[in-house]
């Protein structure tokens, strides 16, 4: 096996069919380890100089790509976490000795001291074999849960599914029936197929996003201009190995719901969603929910991936979960010491804002401007 790293955009656009061959042999459904998602992420947030994808080939055909980028010393997935809820190494034949390749090649070509790679699903076959190769060549490496990720599994029939749901979400659905049936005359569940449809529906996703983003930590991934152009143009992307599902409830021609969804292979992920705040009786944002469920029971997709996060909706729906991991390694002692003192000390932040309504709101206010 022959191993070489891709450090410039024009680099990278030579092996765009490999990559495409390679993730069809694959048979992966994780969208954002496509050709088409890295590109577009790479064209608009990703410094060149810090592109560092490794390629691996095996009598010509590429068999492996890893992509890393270079954060100062830091070695990152390619895609930003708060994009791509879900990073991998691509390979159609994952192995001890292609990761030791990888990675053997990286601390031979690029100076760095932390590795932290995640998001890695939990149905990926790679985790533990990374967590082996770097333990062997660093100081120390780990695999940790960072955190569960609810799913529903959509093969089975949708009525007998909701009837097992619990008392209190089966009259909240039957509520906001009621309410959506009274407030209007006509109200209908929009699936975007133009892009103009798809660009009505963003519009309200991004209004109602940053609405409801107000009083909470952090900010609206849609915060900046530059995210919005991102999102609007990959949802329009053609030809690709996913397709985007934009959709929203709508009560006599205005939208009071609006979601982003991917569908890749038979897996419907559902990726950002938001609703009109304004609207009470009922939960109009868990009615949507239940129309995606429904649409996925009725046209043959296997999972409805709630991604990662363990929000009180979302358990609600999912009867099962699987863990999402990080795997860390450090070539430097003291980076691990410095690293772990941070840890802790944000930690014990946390902490005090969690048990002090005070702390919890400077906490709110100010992670606006710092970030969480």
């Amino acid at each position: 096996m022959n191993a070489y790293i891709i450090s410039s955009i024009e680099d990278l656009d030579q092996i765009r069919e490999s990559w495409k061959d390679l993730f069809r042999r694959s048979q992966s459904d994780n969208p954002f380890l496509t050709w088409e998602w890295n590109r577009e992420w790479i064209g608009t947030f990703a410094a060149s100089e810090g592109i560092n994808v490794v390629v691996v080939e095996d009598q010509g055909l590429v068999v492996a790509i890893a992509p890393f980028y270079l954060d100062k010393s830091n070695v990152l997935f390619l895609a930003d976490s708060l994009f791509a809820d879900y990073m991998d190494v691509l390979s159609d034949r994952p192995s001890e000795d292609l990761f030791d390749r990888i990675f053997a090649l990286l601390a031979e070509k690029v100076r760095w001291s932390k590795m932290a790679l995640r998001t890695i699903p939990g149905t990926s076959a790679n985790t533990l074999l990374i967590e082996r190769v770097l333990k062997q060549q660093t100081h120390f490496a780990e695999c940790r849960c960072i955190h569960e990720n609810p799913y529903v599994d959509s093969t089975g029939d949708f009525d007998a599914y909701v009837q097992n749901r619990s008392k209190g979400i089966k009259k909240e659905l039957r509520r906001t029936k009621n309410r959506l049936a009274k407030d209007c005359s006509d109200w209908e569940f929009f699936e975007a197929k133009t892009p103009e449809e798809k660009d009505s529906v963003f519009d309200k996703l991004i209004e109602f996003h940053l609405q409801r983003q107000t009083d909470k930590v952090g900010t609206s991934i849609f915060g900046t201009e530059e995210n919005r152009a991102f999102y609007r143009n990959f949802v329009k992307i053609d030809d690709a190995p996913w397709s985007p599902h934009v959709a929203g409830i709508s009560m006599d021609g205005r939208l009071v719901t609006a979601s982003i969804s991917l569908i890749c292979g038979r897996v419907f992920y559902y990726w950002i969603t938001s609703f009109d705040n304004s609207l009470g009786g009922g939960s109009v944002g868990n009615y949507h929910v239940k129309l995606l469920l429904e649409k996925c029971f009725r046209e043959d997709i296997d999972r409805m991936d709630f991604m990662g996060g363990t929000e009180a909706y979302k358990l609600r729906w999912a009867d099962v979960t699987y863990d999402n991991f990080e795997v860390r390694a450090y070539r430097s002692r003291v980076k691990k010491i410095r690293d772990d003192a941070w840890i802790k000390m944000r930690s014990g932040m946390k902490s005090i804002k969690d048990n002090s309504e005070i702390s919890s709101s400077v906490w709110t206010k100010l992670s606006k401007y710092i970030g969480k």
